[in-house]
């Protein structure tokens, strides 16, 4: 039987909101509440975990093996939307 396999989430310290949403939804959400870790460690660990990197950081580049996913909206609900369509 194949399926689709259902995403984990890294969640960057600005969408602390959207990363408790997740949680609520049933989702692995990691949340970084730490907003002065770097950019490149959270990418690497998402990407060691198989997670999607969901911020509204522009500056974090894309790399081969790294799900990322920048959010344009402000709002919570929109960010959710957002977040699982992409």
């Amino acid at each position: 039987m194949t399926g689709v396999e259902t995403p984990r989430f890294l969640v960057d310290a600005m969408l602390g909101r959207l990363a408790r949403w997740l949680r609520l939804l049933g989702y692995d959400t990691v949340f970084e509440a730490a907003p002065a870790r770097p950019d490149e460690a959270m990418a690497e660990q998402a990407q060691r975990e198989g997670r999607v990197l969901v911020t509204r950081d522009r500056r974090i580049p894309p790399r081969n093996g790294l799900t990322l996913v920048v959010l344009r909206e402000t709002g919570g609900e929109a960010q959710l939307i957002e977040t699982l369509k992409a």
